[in-house]
């Protein structure tokens, strides 16, 4: 089952690729593989792929709907996720990015007005100023390099964290794998 992920995943259906084994088979299609297989996707970022992917098969999401979807919630996830969310959408992955930061820019009074709700303007200045700032390096370096890169707000610090948690105990897990005999 070493088989590569991203060459199973440019084909929609395993008609398509014959050298599958039989067990990679068994799956409905190339989807089900990832879900399976997605090594760091977290619980809530496979639902919500899952939950587009099956909108968009039953002809449900289409228009603007379809489109701010695409930008919030898919520009929000990791990287990977966000690849594979783009191959689901029949978009580039680093203009899910792109769309995503404009979103979370054009957002960012919440913050300040958040803060300022407390009596600390300077918070609210700080949390703005961070959150454009994250944004605006993620825009220019999905350009440059043609790669969406993970949500910088506090909703995709939400959506991601099982996917953190995941990669972490991963991580861990490998640790322990490579140091037994």
């Amino acid at each position: 089952m070493v088989k590569d992920l991203e060459n199973i995943t440019e084909n929609e259906f395993y008609d398509v690729n014959k050298d599958l084994s039989a067990e990679e088979k068994e799956f409905e299609d190339v989807w089900d593989f990832y879900f399976r297989n997605g090594k760091n996707t977290g619980i809530i970022n496979k639902q919500l792929i899952k939950t587009y992917r099956f909108l968009k098969k039953k002809k449900n999401m289409h228009g603007f709907i379809d489109s701010a979807f695409q930008a919030y919630v898919g520009g929000t996830m990791t990287q990977e996720d966000q690849e594979e969310f783009a191959k689901v959408a029949g978009k580039e992955g680093y203009k899910l990015t792109i769309q995503n930061s404009l979103i979370n820019i054009a957002m960012s009074p919440q913050y300040y007005l958040a803060a300022n709700s407390f009596d600390n303007e300077l918070v609210g200045y700080g949390l703005a100023g961070l959150v454009v700032g994250g944004n605006v390096t993620r825009i220019l370096r999905a350009i440059n390099n043609k790669k969406s890169y993970a949500g910088f707000s506090f909703d995709s610090l939400i959506i991601n964290t099982p996917n953190y948690v995941k990669q972490l105990v991963n991580s861990v897990r490998g640790n322990i794998n490579d140091k037994q005999p």
